[in-house]
């Protein structure tokens, strides 16, 4: 799940940028860098749940 959330956060910055110097739109550059952020936090906290969970599941095996 990693590969994709980071080509979509890498690609939100660069969206960002060309909103914020490109269009000079500043409130819609900074509110789409905020997405990077968001896209890496929600994958790390998907990916620790998943990782608990088989931990949970192993340790209920013994």
């Amino acid at each position: 799940m990693g590969d994709p959330v980071a080509t979509l956060a890498a690609g939100s910055v660069l969206y960002s940028w060309y909103k914020f110097y490109g269009e000079g739109n500043k409130e819609g550059g900074i509110f789409v860098g905020l997405w990077a952020p968001t896209l890496l936090a929600a994958a790390s906290y998907l990916q620790q749940k998943d990782v608990i969970q088989a931990i949970k599941r192993g340790v209920a095996s013994f």
